[in-house]
């Protein structure tokens, strides 16, 4: 009698288990399926306010600390551009809600996308590098749980002064190997607990006040 009550318990188990792993592929298929209906729906790229679109293709990676999307075949080629959604398959269990990470590079990107907090709202690093960017516009950023945030490597030749407005919890900031001549009075001033800031290789002739 225990042999067969320990037989159907194992025979229990696996169709518990393979009801589970069913659950999730029927999850992941509609997932793709509503990805698909917003890409045919907005295949012009273009919404109601004339803002050009662009989606951020993911790789999902996933360590003991940290969940990363990296960034594929991104191209952002005109200014006033918004991400519309995040495409990938994620870990099991995960969300974009919970990516902490986002790595940008050898991309082509001449202009920083807005609303990235809308698709990815819980980023603590940034990192685009090698990508082309050109400038930095307007608050772009409003990240307000991001503590590192990278831009070297790039084009970057102007940087508009509320750039980095919304960024309270920045610790660590780099803008090296650039073509920045000149920055913003005060512009680090809305960053209160900036604690490392690299602006080598630029072409700096002085510093902000």
């Amino acid at each position: 009698n225990q042999l067969k009550i320990r037989h159907l318990n194992l025979q229990l188990k696996s169709l518990q288990e393979a009801f589970a792993e069913e659950k999730e592929l029927h999850r992941r298929e509609i997932e793709k399926s509503r990805n698909l209906e917003q890409k045919v729906k907005h295949c012009a790229k273009i919404d109601e306010s004339h803002n050009f679109l662009v989606d951020i293709d993911c790789e999902f990676l996933e360590s003991a600390s940290d969940y990363s999307c990296n960034a594929r075949n991104l191209k952002v080629r005109k200014e006033n551009t918004t991400v519309e959604m995040v495409n990938g398959e994620h870990k099991r269990g995960k969300r974009n809600s919970d990516v902490t990470s986002l790595a940008i590079s050898n991309q082509n990107i001449k202009f920083l996308p807005n609303e990235i907090s809308k698709v990815l709202p819980h980023l603590i690093n940034l990192k685009i590098d090698n990508s082309k960017l050109l400038k930095l516009t307007n608050s772009p950023f409003k990240l307000p749980q991001l503590t590192s945030l990278a831009i070297n490597n790039n084009q970057i030749r102007h940087i508009d002064p509320a750039t980095f407005n919304n960024l309270p919890q920045l610790k660590e900031l780099d803008l090296s190997q650039n073509f920045i001549k000149q920055l913003p009075s005060h512009i680090f001033e809305t960053m209160p607990n900036l604690k490392e800031l690299s602006l080598s290789d630029n072409s700096l002739t002085a510093l902000p006040h």
